[in-house]
């Protein structure tokens, strides 16, 4: 979409046009009425000077409205980004969920050796007063009077009285329920709503972009359809032109040399090249909405036919706008959330240095194949038994070395995140008073190429009338028509360069400045 480039081209074209006797159908075409839509597909002249032209097939068309519609639908990147909030609830719903009780449980199961209760063998010889035997007496109860087993810790032992129908099995179950932790929740919570808050504008950020893009790439291909429409509407008059040279050199006139020829064939080796850049600049657009909409897209859509227009954009003063933003910009609500999110976090490090306080109960029982289970309180048998804890717990974590740094970071970013609000405050300013001033200028620039191009257009026809009388020579009419030309791809430019500043207003205000953005039927 090289605009000085086309410039040149259509009234090099329009001036060899003219040099070959058609200066009288020129102004003709110039004073066409002005296009307000277009039914049928329009068809640029083929690259081949004696091509047919071959219409399109058939496709769906996207008003503007209707492609912003998909894109905030169906953008991948607007699906990601809501994709991440929910991300944030989950970690909000985990913060939330920090003062509910922590449960465990285990269960353990192996092979074990038969463990028996034995009697020291001292006792064997020791009679009791009515005559029995102590070490009778004391076997008989070995689970009461357990002094020792059959084995030990040792290897060697276990191996020995290693039996495979033998096993060991333990389940423990722990809970722990935090009474006080000095504000580390309610930091946590608080932290995690920001992030949840981040999240959706980003989501709000993503949409923005989008339509921003697709609001370009829209206007970005009306301006090189414009740009092509001029173009062909130049190329008959030119091949027109090329037939009547070669006929006059066939018929050897002498008003009539080669260079002319040479002279012609270039022009329209240039005009064929801008054409075939344009034509690219054209797919490329295509591709771009494409690519915005996502996997939605079809794979032959186009635009709507409507002509290039300007959009309705009022131009209220710079304070308004300004002020706006600071509402509505969510880059500007997003830097807020970070400091919230930034004073959360220091607190949150703060709160680590106190201890936590919590209720915690233990359960805890052990079972085994071997049938000896003593019952002295004081014997520690890990293969029978069970057991009930409850009490208050405090945790604290002594490392403060690692927590003092931990905060000291934390300051730090809460630090970085004001002096990066400041930063993007005056940077965001400045977006706005660049798209304001551009809007402003682009809005003038547009009434005095509309002037020009009456103007132009009326010289156009009065040299053309005075040039078929005879009183005006080709030059004349030459500069008349490059004058029209030149002013007709200036507004062009110009309404482009206009809607294009109303689209970056829009997004560095953080809401649009106008409710039309194209034609009555791509609003």
């Amino acid at each position: 979409m090289r605009s000085p480039p086309v410039m040149c081209v259509v009234m090099c074209v329009v001036t060899c046009a003219l040099l070959a006797g058609l200066a009288v159908a020129v102004p003709q075409a110039a004073a066409q009425p002005a296009r307000t839509s277009r039914v049928a597909p329009r068809v640029v002249s083929p690259v081949g000077a004696n091509a047919k032209a071959r219409p399109r097939a058939t496709v769906k068309r996207y008003t503007l409205a209707m492609l912003v519609a998909l894109v905030r639908k169906h953008s991948p990147a607007i699906l990601a980004a809501r994709a991440k909030v929910k991300s944030a609830r989950a970690a909000l719903l985990k913060a939330k969920l920090l003062w509910v009780p922590t449960a465990k449980m285990t269960f353990a199961f192996a092979p074990a050796p038969r463990v028996k209760c034995e009697v020291p063998e001292a006792f064997r010889n020791v009679s009791m007063n009515d005559g029995t035997s102590l070490y009778d007496t004391m076997y008989s109860q070995r689970e009461k009077y357990c002094m020792g087993t059959n084995t030990s810790d040792d290897v060697k032992d276990f191996i020995q009285n290693y039996d495979p129908t033998s096993y060991w099995f333990r389940f423990e179950a722990s809970l722990i329920q935090p009474l006080y932790t000095f504000g580390k929740i309610h930091y946590a919570k608080k932290l995690a709503r920001q992030g949840v808050a981040a999240q959706r504008l980003r989501v709000r950020m993503a949409r923005d972009e989008a339509v921003r893009d697709v609001r370009r790439a829209y206007f970005g291909l009306k301006l090189a359809r414009e740009l092509l429409f001029e173009i062909d509407e130049g190329w008959k008059y030119l091949r027109k032109a090329k037939k009547r040279i070669d006929k006059r050199l066939a018929a050897d006139d002498e008003d009539v040399d080669t260079v002319d020829k040479y002279r012609l064939e270039l022009l329209m080796t240039e005009v064929r090249d801008q054409v075939l850049q344009l034509k690219r600049a054209e797919r490329l657009a295509l591709a771009a909405l494409r690519a915005l909409i996502g996997r939605r897209a079809l794979k032959k859509f186009d635009v709507d036919q409507t002509p290039l227009t300007r959009v309705n954009a009022q131009v209220r003063s710079l304070q308004h706008y300004l002020s706006l933003a600071r509402t509505s910009r969510p880059e500007l609500r997003l830097l807020k959330v970070a400091i919230k999110a930034s004073k959360a976090a220091v607190s949150l490090r703060k709160s680590m240095f106190a201890p936590d306080l919590a209720f915690v109960m233990k359960i805890r029982a052990t079972t085994s194949s071997s049938k000896d289970n003593p019952s002295s309180a004081y014997a520690r048998d890990a293969l029978h038994g069970t057991g009930l804890y409850l009490g208050l717990a405090l945790k604290w974590d002594l490392d403060f070395h690692f927590k003092y740094t931990a905060l000291s970071q934390a300051q730090s970013d809460l630090l970085a995140a004001r002096h990066l609000r400041e930063r993007a405050t005056f940077g965001i300013d400045l977006q706005i008073e660049k798209a304001h001033d551009e809007l402003a200028t682009a809005g003038k620039r547009l009434t005095l190429l509309k002037k020009a191009r009456k103007t132009a257009k009326k010289w156009l026809i009065t040299m053309s009338q005075r040039h078929d009388l005879g009183t005006a020579d080709t030059k004349k009419l030459t500069d008349a028509v490059k004058a029209f030309f030149q002013t007709q791809l200036k507004v062009h430019r110009a309404v482009y360069e206009l809607n294009l500043a109303a689209v970056e207003l829009s997004r560095a205000v953080g809401r649009d400045v106008t409710s039309t953005w194209s034609h009555k039927k791509g609003k």
